[in-house]
């Protein structure tokens, strides 16, 4: 594989685009830096912003002369799909970019998936890249990210695309210019904002571990390999009281997220009539519920240079940063 010295970048107004696009810069490549409608104030003389969708048109412009594309591009979603923006962006987007990149011969992609779409159980054996591909009854945005999995690997076999496929858990901290999910929820915590916690919890990862893990997947992953990029799983009790150490509010207590999913129905309609919205689905719920405690990021690790940071390090940046921004 030639040097890579220009990278384009999808979603690059997102959480982990963001990231990948400063990790790059900092590497030395030019960077082509793909957005919808919010354009985040980075400037760079090696990075070049252009808007659009993932339609081909705009893909074609994105990419240009560049050598590898990185797919950070995706519809997150804990509500369902009803309008079915998060198939036509997560899969038929990727469809696109697929066809490009096969069109080009000669340019290789890493795309971004999820952990989430692969099945959590059994929570008592290790989750590694062999874990099967989660299914149609699955939540819409885990079964779009492994319906775009199994294009990548078709087109890697059928086509001779050069792909690899990442799967990050779930991605938090700084720079987190829009307020990702996760982060929003650490800040509600950190700010007192939530009364009660619910159980159970999640494998917690660093936005910028991920974009170097990124990275490296683009110069030193095998073609047509998966590699699993987790952190440490957390229960929000934990996370709370790690909080509360680094100057945020008393942890609160937790309910069962059992509970929750029973009552979800009375729950959902306390939220809306306190004036809380309605920010509780069984989507997000379950996401807590079965978070498998033993993520293996070991293939990541021997192959790509892996090195995940201390979740207590990510937190106290994090921290740090919301008070900087405050500031500004």
């Amino acid at each position: 594989m030639e040097k890579i010295e220009r990278v384009a970048v999808t979603g690059g107004s997102g959480h982990l685009g963001t990231a990948v696009i400063l990790e790059a810069l900092a590497r030395g490549f030019t960077v082509y830096a793909g957005y919808s409608s919010y354009k985040p104030k980075i400037e760079n003389p090696r990075l070049t912003w252009f808007q659009g969708d993932l339609g081909t048109t705009p893909l074609e412009k994105l990419l240009g002369d560049a050598q590898a594309v990185i797919h950070t591009a995706a519809r997150i979603s804990v509500h369902g799909d009803k309008d079915g923006s998060v198939m036509k962006t997560n899969v038929e987007g990727t469809r696109n970019l697929l066809d490009l990149c096969r069109a080009k011969n000669n340019i290789r992609l890493v795309h971004v998936s999820s952990a989430g779409c692969v099945v959590e159980k059994p929570g008592n054996t290790v989750f590694d890249e062999s874990r099967p591909l989660k299914g149609a009854g699955a939540p819409a945005y885990d079964y779009s990210k492994a319906l775009a999995e199994e294009l990548v690997r078709q087109y890697v076999r059928d086509h001779d695309v050069d792909a690899v496929i990442v799967r990050p858990s779930g991605i938090f901290g700084q720079p987190d210019l829009r307020g990702s999910i996760i982060s929003t929820m650490m800040k509600e915590i950190y700010m007192g904002k939530l009364p009660v916690l619910i159980s159970g919890g999640y494998d917690l990862v660093d936005v910028r571990d991920v974009a170097i893990g990124t990275l490296n997947a683009m110069t030193m992953g095998r073609k047509g390999e998966t590699y699993l990029l987790s952190g440490l799983y957390q229960t929000l009790k934990d996370l709370a009281h790690k909080l509360e150490k680094l100057g945020g509010a008393k942890a609160p207590p937790c309910i069962p997220v059992s509970l929750v999913i029973a009552l979800l129905p009375l729950v959902r309609l306390f939220s809306r009539l306190s004036g809380s919205g309605d920010s509780f689905t069984r989507e997000g719920l379950t996401i807590f519920r079965d978070g498998h405690p033993n993520m293996d990021s070991g293939k990541a690790r021997k192959e790509l240079d892996y090195q995940p940071r201390p979740i207590k390090d990510s937190l106290h940046d994090l921290v740090s940063w919301w008070r900087e921004e405050e500031q500004k």
